[in-house]
């Protein structure tokens, strides 16, 4: 097996890194959140550009899709305080068109509120037809991008039992990946809801990242250190 390596120096931030994500389909700039509210784009061993208070609160996740233009998402914490006796508890995510990979490119499309826990794991599609989100309260939702207004195309997929940690995209964007803190990793088809696959103690500890591999399979890793590799037929 050949030896991974470090290509260019490392980058010092200086910030807590919150998500990542690519924004050329070279995967060559590198767009990354911060806790101190920042978007800063990586490329080679330099930063290239920052946008600092890019968005209002902590950032709690990032996905990005490449494209012209290009889409980002950012979640983010919940807004402080009482309305109406009640406390807040919308988590927001900002979406943005990316025209050109520059600080000045980055531009407000939308901000999706539905979340009612701090969301976990943002993944666009493929495609770039869906945009899937993951809370701390086990609720996973599919939005629809197709529109002038995005908007909720599923919110059912609630099989899982604790924290969802990670999410990704088979390559056919019509099936969804998640995995739990509850050990369990799913498999969820966005054209019937209805019909899934489970994959029971999947990791002793819970699962923290899915992969989707070219051919249709993918990777899962827990807890317990390993890493697996399933075939969904």
């Amino acid at each position: 097996m050949p030896a991974a390596e470090i290509l260019g120096a490392p980058v010092e931030l200086k910030e807590f890194v919150t998500g990542a994500g690519w924004l050329d389909a070279a995967e060559s700039k590198l767009v990354v959140s911060t806790s101190k509210n920042s978007l800063i784009c990586i490329s080679g061993d330099k930063i290239e550009w920052s946008k600092h208070n890019a968005v209002p609160r902590r950032p709690t996740a990032l996905a990005s899709l490449p494209g012209s233009p290009g889409l980002l998402a950012v979640a983010i914490e919940k807004t402080e305080g009482v309305v109406a006796g009640v406390a807040n508890s919308e988590y927001d995510i900002q979406l943005f068109e990316v025209a050109e990979t520059s600080a000045e490119g980055i531009k407000e499309k939308a901000v999706l509120k539905k979340h009612t826990a701090e969301v976990t794991a943002l993944r666009f599609s493929p495609s770039g037809e869906f945009l899937a989100s993951s809370d701390a309260q086990k609720q996973i939702l599919v939005w629809s991008l197709g529109g002038n207004t995005p908007e909720v195309k599923i919110s059912d997929f609630v099989l899982h039992t604790s924290r969802v940690t990670c999410l990704d995209w088979l390559p056919d964007s019509r099936r969804l990946l998640s995995g739990s803190l509850d050990q369990k990793v799913f498999v969820w088809n966005v054209d019937d809801p209805k019909t899934k696959v489970e994959i029971k103690q999947a990791h002793q500890g819970g699962v923290c990242s899915v992969a989707s591999c070219p051919d249709g399979s993918f990777a899962s890793v827990g807890f317990d250190g390993f890493v697996l590799v399933h075939k969904i037929g």
